[in-house]
């Protein structure tokens, strides 16, 4: 469900809305983070009826970016995942999502970024693997519902939160995504589950990278937003991870960018 949620429309035409989803190994699920396109209301609540904890940001376009990204990362994911470090959170390779001066933050509070491979989070995002899936079914089996308790009104901005609120629980599914997480070979790290085969496509565009640069932190929001989890400890387990993971730093610079909150 990271991404446009479908059927989203006002009297004033279409506007995008994101809800981003992060998960960990565990199986436990972070609220939802929203993003909506457009200025932050002051006449009406863009979080009612959400999940508790739900966050909201307004951006011009409603897409993550740097500023928003950082703003789920110090208000929502540091405010839900405890004091237990080393952490590792893991990204897709939206080039646009991290910048140099989060990625120095979440390293001096020991949580380490690192991103998928580009063109592979469908074999190797857990939330990809087996989450996003039924979460998108229990959306538009509850949105059938919804429309035909409530003929001729859309879903705008301002009840998108309470329709995800209602759905939510059943999102909630620890057993399906602790195997996902395991079905992506992301922990209990296992190398045989993506073979070479499987991350050729990605590994052309990709810059080799040696075993230190990987070194010694590795493992699993979503985001979309994307997914945590504790890393390995061994060695071995360290080199398997990081044949498919890449630091954050290597993405390319983007120049911060400014939005409404």
């Amino acid at each position: 469900m990271k991404g446009a949620l479908p059927q989203m429309t006002s009297g004033e035409g279409k506007k995008q809305i994101t809800v981003g989803v992060c998960a960990n190994a565990d199986g436990k699920l972070l609220p939802p983070y929203f993003l909506f396109k457009g200025t932050r209301p002051n006449s009406w609540d863009p979080l009612a009826g959400a999940p508790p904890k739900s966050v909201a940001y307004f951006t011009e376009s409603g897409w993550m970016t740097q500023t928003s990204f950082q703003y789920w990362f110090q208000n929502q994911f540091v405010q839900n995942i405890g004091n237990e470090r080393p952490l590792v959170l893991l990204l897709d390779s939206h080039e646009g999502h991290i910048a140099y001066d989060l990625f120095q933050t979440a390293e001096e509070s020991n949580i380490h970024l690192y991103r998928f491979l580009p063109n592979a989070t469908h074999f190797l995002q857990p939330l990809d693997v087996g989450v996003f899936g039924h979460m998108k079914r229990s959306y538009w089996d509850y949105l059938r519902k919804w429309v035909a308790r409530n003929p001729g009104e859309t879903i705008t901005q301002r009840n998108v939160s309470r329709i995800i609120g209602n759905i939510w629980e059943d999102l909630e599914r620890p057993g399906l995504i602790r195997k996902s997480f395991l079905s992506s070979g992301i922990f209990p790290v296992n190398r045989a589950a993506v073979t070479d085969e499987m991350t050729m496509p990605s590994l052309t565009f990709r810059e080799e990278t040696t075993d230190t640069e990987c070194a010694d932190k590795v493992t699993t929001n979503e985001a979309s937003p994307e997914t945590t989890v504790h890393m390995p400890t061994t060695p071995d387990a360290q080199r398997a991870v990081s044949l498919h993971l890449t630091k954050a730093t290597e993405l390319p610079s983007v120049k911060p960018q400014t939005e409404e909150g």
